[in-house]
């Protein structure tokens, strides 16, 4: 299994994407138990039908360089995950999570509760990848803010109110 996440973050322009097909759909709570320098560790508890927990995992992430990162995501019980996220001391958000396959490339929307904006995640498996892509009208700019690193520096006091710029 390939540990090594190679991920872009992009804003999303319009509401284009609301009308193709999604491939899943998920509520995530998250919350960060642990973020200091490159390291962060993240408890998710994740909901297909948004009224019961179906998953719940524990991450940590250690930022390789400013590209790569690596993962290790593993699934914990259900009871554990709400243990731990009862931990995050604040460091939780929730968002709705849409999956839009184009041309057998995933891309990841996520809608923040309480904030009015979307940002769209695509994850390839090289580098080199990233130059192949045929991006989708709603994609618009790429953005470096708010990787798992700064939301969980500022999610304890909220987003900021421009932070998808």
């Amino acid at each position: 299994m390939n540990n090594i996440e190679i991920e872009r973050k992009y804003n999303v322009v319009g509401n284009d994407w609301r009308d193709i097909t999604p491939t899943d759909i998920q509520q995530i709570t998250q919350g960060f138990l642990h973020h200091a320098g490159d390291v962060v560790v993240r408890v998710r508890l994740i909901s297909k039908d948004f009224k019961t927990i179906d998953h719940a995992y524990c991450t940590t992430k250690i930022r390789d360089s400013k590209e790569f990162c690596v993962e290790l995501e593993n699934e914990v019980d259900i009871a554990t995950g709400f243990k731990l996220l009862s931990k995050c001391n604040g460091y939780v958000n929730r968002k709705i999570r849409t999956t839009i396959t184009l041309d057998g490339v995933d891309w990841e929307i996520d809608q923040y509760e309480d904030y009015d904006r979307c940002s769209v995640d695509v994850e390839v498996a090289q580098e080199s990848d990233f130059d192949k892509l045929q991006f989708p009208s709603f994609i618009g700019t790429r953005y470096d803010g708010l990787s798992n690193f700064q939301l969980a520096r500022v999610n304890a006091s909220g987003l900021p109110g421009e932070w998808w710029k």
